[in-house]
């Protein structure tokens, strides 16, 4: 399956989509040209993107081992369950915030907005496909225009993990949620 709406897409929503996904690609451009042009030769499958109630996307992915749809986010509001997750998880004493996987970016730009000035995010998403679908959903500019967030996308995204974490003092290791 593709990125394509599995409902009647008005030209509105289509050109919001495409507006979102470029702003995005700019951002990302600007942060980790590598990983602009990974996105850039991307194509994505097994991911369907479906509207809410709520205004905002949310999607299902194919999951091959169980050979069913897995559901991304609430079908209903994405952005609030997003909220009440972080909310459940934030602390202003954790210094380093790890998140493996993007989904949507829902919650990741809900963290990337509470972070306070000693505050790091790490973002790790493994599926490039994923991480450009997000982009196509959700505004990202807290998480790709933002200095204390690091963001690692595709296949390598891993590999870079010790070599980040060896670059934070002692002191900052404690504080890894």
């Amino acid at each position: 399956m593709s990125t394509k709406k599995p409902y009647k897409v008005t030209h509105a929503e289509e050109d919001n989509d495409n507006i979102r996904y470029k702003k995005n690609l700019e951002l990302i451009k600007q942060k980790a040209p590598d990983v602009a042009k990974q996105l850039g030769d991307t194509v994505i499958t097994g991911i369907n993107l479906l509207p809410t109630p709520s205004g905002r996307t949310s999607g299902v992915i194919w999951d091959v081992k169980s050979q069913s749809w897995i559901q991304l986010h609430s079908l209903e509001d994405p952005i609030a369950e997003a909220k009440k997750d972080i909310d459940a998880i934030y602390t202003p004493n954790q210094k380093i915030f790890t998140l493996i996987g993007a989904g949507l970016g829902y919650l990741a730009v809900d963290l990337a907005r509470r972070l306070r000035p000693h505050q790091r995010m790490c973002l790790l998403e493994k599926s490039a496909q994923l991480f450009k679908a997000a982009m196509y959903c959700c505004d990202l500019s807290d998480i790709l225009g933002d200095r204390r967030v690091d963001t690692f996308v595709g296949d390598g995204c891993l590999q870079n993990v010790e070599q980040y974490y060896l670059g934070f003092n002692t002191h900052e290791k404690f504080y890894i949620a």
